[in-house]
């Protein structure tokens, strides 16, 4: 009998050539973990949270992403020298700070995001000025 089953990896990684993900095989997943590889409707409505659920949904991502304990990072957590994330982390953690909290982070400002502190609170500042213009 042949069984099918959900993927045992699912991790998406920018597709440098087109635009767009593609799934790579370094992350394992036991079959309960499995979820649609189409991203679920969860994104925090920035505009009904507080900094401290920012805070703790921002190191929750990088958690995830870098594969750290949450109790090892704080605000003063650096990307690239306390958790030795490379251009691509940087870049996938950008991706999934915008499909998160629903905005756009453009590069230049990417670029300037370099610790976990700073990544709060620019997300903080960016919600702050969407609540202060309504949208």
């Amino acid at each position: 009998m042949f069984v099918c089953g959900p993927p045992q990896s699912v991790r998406y990684r920018p597709n440098l050539e087109g635009g767009g993900t593609r799934r790579s095989r370094e992350s394992q997943l036991r079959p309960s973990e499995y979820s649609d590889p189409v991203k679920e409707d969860t994104a925090v409505s920035i505009e009904e949270v507080d900094v401290q659920q920012i805070e703790n949904k921002v190191i929750e991502i990088i958690s995830e992403q870098m594969g750290v304990d949450k109790a090892e990072i704080t605000r003063e957590t650096s990307f690239i020298n306390d958790l030795n994330a490379d251009s691509l982390d940087t870049v996938e953690l950008v991706m999934e700070f915008e499909d998160e909290f629903d905005m756009s982070i453009p590069d230049e400002e990417a670029e300037k995001i370099q610790t976990v502190g700073a990544a709060v609170d620019y997300i903080v500042n960016i919600a702050q000025t969407k609540k202060k213009e309504g949208a």
